[in-house]
């Protein structure tokens, strides 16, 4: 099976649990992504949490995350995510807004409060790519 999680708000909230529970589903067979809504060039922290873990980081640039997964013919079989509607809407359908490239928007789950942060860009994506792209070319990942 596929697992997809989300990074801001999910993953990154717990990154050695999430390590371990990654690494779990990975003993035992299965593909582990990362699905986040965040613009290539705003994985910089998603990388360093999770290169080399996953088997692939997959930057949706605030589009819808099934969609993008599957225009890469990707099938996600399992989803988490704190905000379940960016599995099927893009960013203006659940916000009332994009933010722009290089700002993330979240919420903080303690607070309900949504909060926004300035990311430094990210200008080499050979990490982010390269791993999803071996994955679809192996048959059972499909």
């Amino acid at each position: 099976m596929n697992f997809a999680f989300d990074y801001d708000g999910c993953a990154n909230a717990d990154v050695p649990t999430f390590i371990d529970v990654i690494s779990t589903l990975q003993k035992a067979g299965h593909k582990v992504f990362i699905v986040t809504m965040r613009y290539p060039s705003e994985c910089r922290q998603v990388i360093e949490d999770f290169s080399g873990l996953v088997d692939g980081i997959i930057p949706t640039s605030r589009k819808a995350k099934r969609a993008g997964c599957e225009s890469l013919g990707l099938k996600i079989d399992v989803w988490l995510d704190d905000n379940p509607r960016a599995i099927e809407e893009h960013g203006m359908q659940i916000w009332g807004m994009e933010t722009p490239e290089g700002t993330i928007h979240a919420v903080d789950h303690a607070t309900g409060d949504v909060c926004e942060s300035q990311v430094v860009p990210l200008t080499d994506f050979s990490e982010l790519m390269v791993p999803v792209l071996e994955v679809l070319q192996d048959p059972a990942a499909a």
